[in-house]
């Protein structure tokens, strides 16, 4: 496709063209994400989005939202804006996810420990699912972890990591979310997705500090 000749040599269509990928959380993470990987040639149609979420003015410094987009849903917002912007859509669920069945790619992008915990339990017993994202920000440092289900080391490794919501730092409502962080972190994203699309090495988690702009890779 002429669209997308100037990646041709970055990555094969034909490897993501009919690649399943859901987005739970439409917020600063998942409503760009959403918008890269229709960008880089994920169809529309195999991507789902959950929020249950609607949009907020103060959404929009970080967030993939319009000043038109005050009051509505989220989901239903982003799916508008795909629509104009890319002439296509994706599935965009107006509610939380419960339970309800994940092919291939789940990508969680919520704001609560305790949200991630409930997703992570009952994803992980789904045999159609063959990686989980975990993406979790704070003003300005992001950890994305990266977890084939075919590695169940480093799914019970995860766990730990899953701290006890009085654990966790809260930044302030003024320290929460900047424009770079939630669009760099929604590229890293996609990134990961295309090199497990092609069968690359994924790293267990990255670490990005965009303050003083350093990137690792650590092992759980």
């Amino acid at each position: 496709m002429m669209k997308f000749m100037r990646q041709s040599d970055i990555i094969d269509y034909s490897k993501i063209e009919n690649t399943d990928v859901t987005v739970i959380g439409l917020g600063g993470i998942g409503s760009p994400l959403v918008y890269s990987l229709i960008k880089m040639g994920i169809p529309g149609q195999t991507i789902t989005g959950y929020d249950h979420d609607h949009v907020d003015e103060v959404n929009l410094n970080s967030q993939f939202y319009r000043h038109t987009d005050v009051g509505q849903s989220k989901a239903t917002a982003l799916a508008k804006a795909m629509l104009q912007m890319e002439n296509q859509s994706f599935n965009a669920v107006n509610d939380m996810y419960v339970d309800q069945p994940i092919n291939n790619i789940c990508v969680m992008a919520v704001d609560s420990i305790d949200a991630r915990r409930d997703i992570f339990r009952k994803v992980r017993k789904m045999s159609d699912v063959n990686l989980i994202i975990d993406a979790r920000m704070g003003a300005e440092f992001t950890e994305i972890y990266s977890m084939p289900t075919s590695n169940r080391g480093l799914l019970g490794r995860y766990t730990k990591t899953l701290h006890h919501s009085d654990e966790v730092v809260r930044e302030p409502c003024t320290r929460k979310a900047i424009v770079y962080t939630t669009i760099s972190t929604s590229g890293f994203i996609a990134n990961l997705i295309k090199k497990f699309l092609l069968g690359e090495e994924l790293p267990e988690c990255l670490q990005i500090d965009h303050i003083n702009m350093e990137i690792y890779k650590t092992s759980l």
